[in-house]
């Protein structure tokens, strides 16, 4: 390759090259000197492979970058008395050292990958797309080299951050063992298959079913058996023919086995009589894979609330010792006599009671109660004789670990892998597959049937490896014709076409590592209606409705052009057609499938295998296809409206729609870079003496933006956070305007507010407030909210009914800087980007090294998990994958109810203690906390249900807390009680409850304003198609940030209480509230 491909390089001997000095220095005066030369080619020759990846990935969407790797597999050799260096051979390449070689080629890959991780290349987010060398060796000496991947990069982790969890407790303690034990070898690939099937083994539900498996398990007596009921729905869940198991066998492809495995644990009469050695293993397996995860609930159930676990509690909490775990291990394989395996069953149950009566009587602490809980179980689910249903025990034994999410995103570090490394059943085949789906599209388009658009057609094929068979065999499948094919030995003609035993029996012989030019004269294809050519080239003389090409890039020449008689080329490798060649086609009205699109099926199967492993799923070959298909006609459709835009063809088109994509990313991270540059500017500016106000949503968007924002500000101005104070009110009101009258009225001026998650007012009354906070502070705004354009371009306004009393005026003419995806031109939709997200970027860009990666990124995603959850987005679904998806969302509820109802500043502050988000339970704060939204859910769950049945029978929904309602539960610790905010936000859920979604929804309470003044707090959420404010409201209303919410905060009079003013209140308006399309007799006025 290398001679063939440079003047730099000649073969002196077979597979052996010198590398040759400049023709003006005569001679290498060292090694070092070659080794550049040697480089600097092999950089050359990835730059045409690293752009074709590039606008590939564009032109399908994909969101992937960076650049095409070359490993060479030589040694090099210095002639220091000539000044001459050799490039030779380290593999054999003889049969009886096909072992060295392997073990030579997959040690390089394994240690690569291990140097990549350390250098932060290649990571769950910057995956490998493809590990691999040219497919006959690869068949020849079976070669894993993705797997060898995945283990490199699972040895350089735990290497490097002693601290990581890779998947969950059980996984990493497992990775560990297995890298220090003293027989471990790399290529063996110990800890990336150890990996894969604990990920494999756990992930059969998805996580709705897993959360509703995990309230039938906590609804099930102590001990005993379930009742019929219970039983029922738990098999149902599992075994169901509802659309969600329907689902879950798809994405879930792998959990057939499994099931029949669970099936057989729960059915059978008594475990410790069985014979079944796939049971015996399941049995192990299950106690193995998860014993610290049953420890870590078990244990949590044994300390007082607020208490976390100790740091190290995976290794100082075991509930089996070291001998026990290696006693149990020691029955694995299973025997294979019956006999052995119910002696391997008992001695299984044995070593559990023994370790159950080994523990010390009397001693009363969480890790021996938490032991001698899950030991008395687990011996009485192997106990368990039962009868027709099994027992609580076995239940909890067997289900429980597929309650628990333990998953790693670091599997999809590289793609290509077998099915049992968590790998994708379409990859191998991905390309061809891509290839057929962009054929097939592109015959659609031009009228062909759509249920067999290649029927009839002939092709000719150039290049026979992985995508070359693979196209041959489906197209032939669909109804072409295989009229032709070649390799870089020889060319097969045959105008009949080759059938399907032919075909086979050429698909054999390749992958046997052999060319045309070896056909065994028994093999179906020394046949006398077929012509073989020496020279492949005549190929592009056969005449097919189309041409493929898979074998090089600048198979079509100008020279070529006269002698196609094809009415289609398809590019199955990068730029396979020359620009000149392309305009004599052109012109000769032969269309081209370009590259982009043709060749995007081993990408856009890549990011499906990578979003699989980040999710814990392993998708059937059906669901795959039907994926590709339709990503394969979205970038069809795209590129096709690009060229009619233009009026070029698709080929053209395609590299258009590729480098729009590329300049708008561009055009995003320099607007990005520029704002991060501003921001940081805008910090190291403030004073010593100054005080900074933050203004934000009382939500999980809001805490979780005001966190980030706080550490970019400790980053860049230490000594800051003290003289932050923090407000959670609109800019609608006037309360942040008071606030800053009153800090200046005692002598710590506000100078400058950063206002976040918070939209900018587009009413005048709001404008009104935020034009004179303006004057008096420096304005910062950062949110997600989209405005209008000319208000986003600064240009005047026009009235609208809303507005009633002139133009709007946009944030640059009032002076404020406003930072939201619109105005940094991103490309993702604002609607995805929430502004903890959007603060995560900017912190990315302004802390590009910061060891608080993991914890900015834990921070944005809990602020953002609710709203944008990660199926909207391929960007963000890598984004969460790192983060357990059971506590990502618990975090985020916990965030919303406790900043809404407790305040602000309790959420912000367990949100900033995290420093390992993977180990939640081991932090205080966060366990407080967790108990503090636990409660307050349970005080919550019994409101909504009140509120629910006192209103049965009326067109709407209304309620005022009472001050023994909003009492709190209980006080946070480190703060004083207060009573809990649930007006503003309680109607969100109660519209999940069926029939509410349509009624309006009026609650009240009393809250207090800055100088402790009493108000009635009301809200109203209506109907989506009520706008409120249009309705004749009273004046005190505005609005709650959509048409069909309003809030007020109305002064209380001496003569009636509260709760008669808000009934008061209720009676005169709630029929001003109800959805238009509902009729209702309006009140008559009382005299």
């Amino acid at each position: 390759d290398l001679v063939r491909e440079s003047r730099n390089f000649a073969e002196t001997a077979p597979r052996e090259a010198e590398v040759l000095p400049p023709p003006d220095k005569g001679r290498w005066d060292s090694p070092t000197e070659a080794w550049e030369v040697v480089r600097k080619f092999m950089r050359e020759l990835i730059i045409g492979e690293t752009l074709s990846m590039s606008l590939k990935s564009q032109a399908t969407d994909a969101p992937f970058g960076g650049s095409e790797g070359l490993v060479l597999c030589a040694c090099g050799e210095f002639d220091s008395a000539n000044g001459r260096f050799f490039l030779k051979p380290v593999l054999s390449g003889d049969e009886d050292k096909r072992r060295h070689d392997k073990e030579l080629l997959e040690a390089m890959m394994n240690a690569t990958a291990e140097i990549l991780t350390r250098s932060g290349k290649i990571a769950h987010d910057r995956i490998v797309h493809a590990a691999e060398t040219n497919s006959t060796l690869t068949a020849r000496l079976d070669l894993q080299l993705p797997v060898n991947v995945v283990e490199g990069h699972l040895r350089a982790l735990l290497t490097t951050e002693p601290e990581i969890v890779i998947g969950d407790e059980d996984m990493t303690v497992a990775l560990r063992q297995l890298l220090n034990n003293a027989n471990y070898r790399p290529t063996t690939c110990a800890m990336a298959r150890m990996a894969a099937r604990m990920q494999l083994n756990h992930a059969v539900l998805l996580p709705r079913s897993r959360e509703q498996l995990r309230l039938l398990l906590e609804q099930l007596p102590e001990s005993g058996t379930p009742a019929p009921e219970q039983f029922r729905k738990i098999v149902n869940l599992f075994f169901g023919a509802g659309e969600t198991q329907q689902t879950e066998d798809q994405v879930f492809h792998h959990r057939e086995p499994l099931l029949r495995r669970l099936a057989a644990a729960l059915s059978t009469q008594c475990l410790l009589e069985s014979d079944d050695p796939q049971l015996l293993e399941f049995c192990i397996l299950t106690l193995l894979d998860n014993s610290r995860r049953m420890m870590k609930g078990a244990m949590m159930r044994h300390i007082p609330p607020y208490e976390p676990l100790p740091p190290d509690w995976p290794e100082s909490c075991p509930l089996l010792l070291a001998e026990q775990e290696a006693a149990i291990k020691s029955l694995l394989p299973p025997a294979t006599t019956s006999q052995a395996i119910r002696r391997s069953f008992v001695k299984l149950h044995d070593i559990l009671l023994e370790a159950l009566k080994a523990l010390p009587p009397g001693l009363n602490a969480p890790w021996p109660n938490a032991r001698r809980e899950l030991l008395a179980q687990i011996v009485k689910a192997l106990e368990d004789s039962g009868g027709i249903l099994p027992s609580v025990e076995r239940l909890r034994f067997f289900l429980t670990p597929f309650t628990i999410e333990c998953l790693t995103p670091k599997l999809g570090v590289v793609t290509r892998k077998p099915l049992s490394v968590c790998g994708s059943e379409l990859r191998p085949e991905a390309m061809a597959a891509g290839a057929l789906a962009a054929l097939e599209t592109f015959f659609r388009s031009r009228g062909a049937p759509r249920n067999r658009p290649l029927a009839g057609l002939t092709f000719a094929i150039q290049g026979l490896g992985n995508a070359g068979k693979g196209l041959a065999w489906l197209a032939n499948q669909r109804g072409a014709r295989i009229v032709a094919v070649s390799d870089s030995r020889g060319a097969i003609l045959a105008p009949d076409g080759l059938n399907d035993v032919e075909l086979m029996a050429l698909i054999e012989h390749k992958n046997a590592g052999r060319r045309l030019d070896s056909i065994p004269a028994n093999s179906p294809l020394a046949n006398p209606r077929f012509i073989l050519h020496r020279n492949p080239d005549v190929l592009k003389t056969v005449k097919a409705d189309v041409l493929v090409l898979t074998a090089m890039a600048g198979a079509i020449t100008p020279e070529d052009v006269p002698a196609i008689q094809n009415r289609v080329i398809c590019e199955l490798t990068g730029a396979a057609v020359t620009c000149p060649a392309a305009e004599l086609l052109r012109q000769r009205g032969i269309a081209i499938i370009p590259d982009n699109l043709a060749s995007s099926g081993g990408l856009l199967v890549s990011l499906s295998e990578m979003l699989q492993n980040s999710a814990g799923q392993q998708w059937d070959r059906t669901l795959e296809s039907e994926t590709l298909s339709q990503q394969i006609e979205l970038s069809f459709d795209a590129i096709n409206k690009t060229a009619k835009k233009h009026g070029v063809d698709i080929a053209v088109a395609s590299d258009i729609l590729a480098l729009d994509r590329m300049r708008a990313r561009a055009v995003y991270r320099n607007c990005l870079q520029a704002a991060a540059r501003k921001l940081r500017q805008e910090i190291e500016a403030i004073s010593d003496q100054e005080t900074v106000m933050i203004v934000s949503d009382d939500d999980d968007d809001g805490v979780a933006s005001a966190a980030i924002l706080r550490r970019l500000m400790t980053a860049f101005r230490p000594g800051l956070e003290s003289r932050l104070i923090y407000f959670n009110e609109s800019l609608r009101s006037r309360t942040i305007l008071d606030a800053v009258e009153s800090y200046q009225a005692a002598g710590t001026p506000i100078r400058r507010i950063f206002v976040l998650d918070r939209s900018f007012p587009l009413t005048q009354s709001g404008q009104q407030c935020v034009a004179e906070l303006a004057q008096r502070c420096q304005l910062t705004i950062i949110n997600n909210h989209a405005l209008p354009a000319h208000l986003l371009n600064g240009a005047p306004g026009k009235t609208t009914r809303a507005q009633k009393t002139g133009p709007l005026r946009s944030p640059s003419e009032l002076g404020i800087w406003l930072l939201t995806p619109q105005t940094l031109q991103a490309t993702i939709p604002p609607r995805y980007f929430t502004t903890a997200l959007l603060l995560r970027e900017l912190a990315l860009t302004m802390l590009p090294d910061s060891p608080d990666r993991q914890c900015l990124d834990w921070i944005a995603a809990v602020g953002s998990c609710l709203d944008v959850p990660p199926e909207v987005s391929t960007a963000w679904q890598l984004f969460y994958a790192p983060f357990n998806t059971d506590d990502l969302f618990e975090a985020a509820r916990a965030l919303r109810m406790v900043a809404r109802a407790y305040g602000f500043m309790n959420a912000l502050q367990a949100l900033e203690g995290l420093k390992h988000p993977d180990m939640l339970e081991t932090h205080k704060p966060w366990q407080e906390f967790l108990t503090l939204y636990k409660v307050l859910a349970e005080r919550v769950q019994l409101l909504v249900e009140k509120i629910i049945m006192e209103n049965a029978g009326r067109p709407y929904i209304a309620h005022f807390f009472t001050a023994a309602e909003v009492a709190t539960p209980i006080s946070p610790p480190g703060t004083t009680t207060r009573c809990l905010d649930l007006y503003p936000w309680i109607s969100e859920i109660l519209t999940t409850r069926p029939g509410l979604a349509d009624k309006p929804i009026i609650v009240g309470q009393v809250v207090r304003d800055l100088l402790k003044r009493p108000f009635l707090g009301v809200r109203i959420r209506s109907p989506r198609d009520v706008e409120l404010l249009e309705n004749g409201l009273p004046d005190c209303f505005y609005s709650g940030g959509l048409p069909n919410t309003a809030l007020a905060k109305i002064p209380l009079a001496e003569s009636a209480s509260p709760e008669q003013q808000f009934q008061a209140l209720v009676d005169s308006i709630w029929w001003k509230t109800i959805s238009p399309t509902v009729r209702v007799k309006k009140p008559t006025p009382k005299i």
